[in-house]
Order: C-alpha cells, then sequence, then structure tokens
C-alpha cells in the first residue's frame, strides 16, 4: 500500500535529498525555491494523472433518465471516462460507443437508428445518451478523477494542484519525492540520468502493484469464469 505524505512533506524530503534547505511553503510566494518546488509538485501531479488509471482515482458516476433530456453534466472533478465501463444498470445491458459524429448525426437524423441498446458519446462536457431514456432509468460508469490532492477533513474533497501546504497528495511519496527531485533538477539544467531512472523505476513499481494484474494465459483461447457465449453450449434451454 503507497505511503501517503503532504505537499510540505513532499518538498521538503526532496530539498533534503538534493543537499538543500528546507523551506516554508505558507511563506512561498516569498521564497524563490518553495514557489517553484510548489509549480513544480503541481505539475507533476496533474502528469501523473494522465499516465494510469491509478486505482486511488476510480469514481463512479451515476445518473438517471427523465424522459425528456438524453445529455447529462460530468461530475465537477471528471478527469477520463474508464473505457468500456458504461451500463444501462436498469437494462443489465452495456452502453454502445463512444459513437463517432457521423454514427452520432445518423442516429439524430437517419430514417432507423434505434435498437436494443443505448448509444452514448461525451460532448462539450455533457455524457449524452441516445435513444432517449424514459424516466427512472439508471445509467452507470467509471471515471478517473482529475484530483490528486485530498483535504485533510475531507479526504473525498479532491484538487488537481495544491491549495496548502497540509494537503495530502494521494500517490505515494516515494515516488512524488524522486519525480519532485527529477524536475528541479530539470528546471537547473544540470544531469538527471541518475534521478531519472529513480523515478522511473518508481513509476513503474506502482502502476504494477497499485491495483493488481490478470494471469496471463500463454497458451491462448477463451478462458472466463463469467457467463457468455464463451462456456455456454448451443442449443435451446427454453429459458
Amino acid at each position: 500500500m503507497p505511503a501517503y505524505a503532504t505537499a510540505s512533506e513532499i518538498i521538503n524530503s526532496a530539498l533534503q535529498e538534493l543537499g538543500m534547505g528546507v523551506v516554508n511553503l505558507n511563506a512561498a510566494a516569498n521564497d524563490a525555491t518553495g514557489y517553484q518546488m510548489v509549480g513544480l509538485l503541481n505539475s507533476l501531479g496533474q502528469e501523473l494523472m494522465r499516465t494510469h488509471d491509478w486505482q486511488v482515482a476510480l469514481r463512479t458516476m451515476t445518473f438517471w433518465g427523465d424522459a425528456y433530456s438524453s445529455s447529462f453534466p460530468l461530475p465537477a472533478d471528471f478527469g477520463r471516462q474508464v473505457n468500456q465501463t458504461q451500463w444501462a444498470v436498469s437494462d443489465n445491458r452495456p452502453l454502445i460507443g463512444p459513437a463517432s459524429p457521423q454514427t452520432w448525426a445518423w442516429d439524430q437524423y437517419g430514417i432507423v437508428s434505434a435498437g436494443i441498446l443505448f448509444q452514448y458519446r461525451i460532448a462539450t462536457d455533457l455524457f449524452e445518451v441516445f435513444p432517449m431514456p424514459g424516466a427512472g432509468v439508471e445509467f452507470a460508469l467509471y471515471y478517473i478523477t482529475k484530483g490528486w490532492v485530498s483535504n485533510p477533513d475531507d479526504y473525498i474533497d479532491l484538487r488537481d494542484y495544491v491549495p496548502a501546504p497540509n494537503w495530502l497528495v494521494i500517490f505515494d511519496k516515494r515516488l512524488m519525492i524522486a519525480g519532485l527531485k527529477l524536475k528541479f533538477w530539470a528546471a537547473k539544467g544540470f544531469d538527471t540520468t541518475v534521478l531519472q531512472r529513480e523515478f522511473d523505476f518508481l513509476l513503474q513499481n506502482e502502476k504494477a502493484t497499485s491495483q493488481g494484474a490478470p494471469v496471463i494465459n500463454l497458451a491462448g483461447g477463451y478462458d472466463t469464469t463469467l457467463i457468455g457465449w464463451g462456456n455456454i453450449l448451443d442449443g435451446n434451454w427454453n429459458v
């Protein structure tokens, strides 16, 4: 399990390992090093959010049809959707998509477009569903939040930047320290070969261990414990 730390702890640990003095982040605007380190920490966290579907950043979006709207606003902290997790919960069926602009135009204006499955797309920060769902139809999907800094008084409150020194970074502190050292050294124009190697190792390690991995079947073939076409015999079962 990752070890977490505040923004202040990460910044000062990175500076200490580089042989530099600690900074008071409450007065970072008056300290050139502290001011730069906060900016570099912000860029590091925002970049890490783009590299992987981190399990600590996984959230669920749930919404319901109302029979007069087919567009639903995305959550304020929406970063990106997790592909192939969009479901019409009430129907126990997956949504088809995301539909291309061409497909969506056909859906809206074609002679025949509706089927047994809902289609979806994301446009203008709205989650759009076709055909228009009836009242009470439930939908759900997983998404990755863009927030990576947690309020110490409310862990659900996440931001995509450091609002205060005591806010908690949701990434492993060792990874953040290594990444911050790398960014600071690069910004100063120093050789970063060793620091890059350290960061790359910790990043790959964190990706591999943070949420586990499936068993890979080297023999090939179809293997699943879920009921589906791969493990049900052909025939009429009168159900």
